[in-house]
């Protein structure tokens, strides 16, 4: 039987409680720019939210947005 929302939500929120991922989490954030520097290989995120501007550097980045259950993939050359 398939998850409702409610559910879906639900775990996912104790997952991030349990293993204290909600420090990592912004809500409420736009991200503005993001860019690779080509020679550190670092990544840059300019983002607006609630606590206002920020500039930030990361060794890696993940883009996760969404439906849980629909996946949608971009048509890319090589892709496949």
């Amino acid at each position: 039987m398939p998850l409702t929302p409610g559910e879906v939500c639900e775990y996912i929120q104790r997952y991030a409680t349990v293993f204290d991922l909600r420090r990592y989490i912004r809500f409420s954030t736009r991200v503005e720019r993001l860019h690779q520097d080509p020679n550190t290989r670092k990544w840059t995120v300019e983002s607006f939210g609630v606590d206002g501007r920020r500039v930030e550097e990361f060794d890696h980045v993940s883009v996760c947005n969404g439906h849980y259950n629909d996946p949608w993939l971009p048509r890319m050359p090589g892709l496949r």
